[in-house]
């Protein structure tokens, strides 16, 4: 056994590449709990807290404070169509 594992540190896990990331998230999504995506994104913003305020990750992502914000997604899907 090496000093690692000794130690307690478990087998570093490769990181995904965005395709397999995205694979991942659409099989949940999809294949999990049957939404469509519209359905999946309704849900995530209705979230809510116990104090009734804007989830975390919905006030960062509608604040433009995350890497990609909803003008990133309309502009690539502008670039698309």
């Amino acid at each position: 056994m090496k000093e690692r594992e000794l130690l307690g540190y478990k087998k570093r896990v490769p990181r995904l590449s965005i395709t397999q990331k995205l694979d991942a998230m659409i099989k949940a999504i999809d294949g999990v709990a049957k939404w469509t995506l519209g359905e999946f994104l309704y849900h995530l913003f209705k979230l809510v807290n116990d104090n009734n305020a804007r989830t975390f990750f919905e006030s960062q992502f509608i604040q433009g404070r995350t890497t990609y914000g909803p003008l990133d997604i309309l502009d690539v899907s502008r670039m698309r169509g």
